[in-house]
């Protein structure tokens, strides 16, 4: 006969997540970009992708606020908007 675990709260108690506060993962954080996990993995690797932080050596989270912003100033400077070559 399998035991069976007592119902109830949860141990851990977890804020509600607000926009300005939400931290996500990589995989989440990708999606929002709408690129894949491994590009901005890449772009992580190489320096020219969004600021992250590592809460620990094997963890890393992305602010949803931050992401926004970076997505912002990254399509502000596209070529199309690039003053024409001499």
């Amino acid at each position: 006969m399998a035991t069976q675990r007592p119902r109830g709260k949860s141990r851990v108690s977890r804020a509600p997540r607000t926009p300005e506060a939400e931290w996500l993962s990589p995989a989440e954080a990708a999606h929002h970009l709408g690129v894949s996990p491994s590009t901005l993995a890449r772009k992580r690797i190489e320096g020219n992708g969004p600021p992250f932080k590592r809460p620990t050596p094997r963890l890393v989270r992305y602010s949803r606020a931050e992401l926004d912003s970076w997505l912002g100033e990254s399509r502000d400077s596209t070529s199309s908007t690039l003053p024409p070559a001499a």
